[in-house]
């Protein structure tokens, strides 16, 4: 019999939104599919924490302003795993990384310094990624 097709590679995200992490097979495809020098940046939230909620409009607006860069949010109460990976214990927790590699965090709800640190890492957006393949 000839051969399965290649099993489709996931395609990179597309940024200008926060993106939901689904289970850590969700987040680990979408680290792979992240551009080599793209910055992703984890939101670590939960319904709960009342500083999470108050940040997340600004997490938003970041995402917005920079689709070059892919903003991620992870809930505390479905994916314990992945916060353990992570070592996250407390909320909100912010972890930069560029190629599955951490670059810096910050805990809280820190508007001007989560502001600062992303804006400071994002880089130029890649004239490629629009590019038609």
């Amino acid at each position: 019999p000839p051969p399965p097709p290649p099993k489709p590679r996931t395609p990179a995200p597309k940024g200008g939104k926060v993106i939901a992490v689904t289970s850590g097979k969700h987040l680990d495809e979408v680290l792979s599919a992240a551009g080599r020098e793209q910055l992703v940046v984890l939101d670590f939230t939960a319904t709960w924490c009342g500083p999470c909620q108050q940040i997340a409009p600004i997490f938003a607006r970041l995402a917005g302003e920079l689709p070059h860069v892919l903003f991620l949010k992870v809930d505390a109460d479905s994916h314990g795993p992945i916060l353990k990976q992570y070592g996250v214990k407390a909320f909100p927790t912010f972890v930069l990384l560029k190629r599955k590699s951490e670059l810096s965090r910050m805990q809280g709800a820190d508007a001007g310094a989560l502001e600062s640190a992303v804006r400071a890492n994002a880089g130029k957006p890649d004239p490629w990624s629009t590019a038609k393949k």
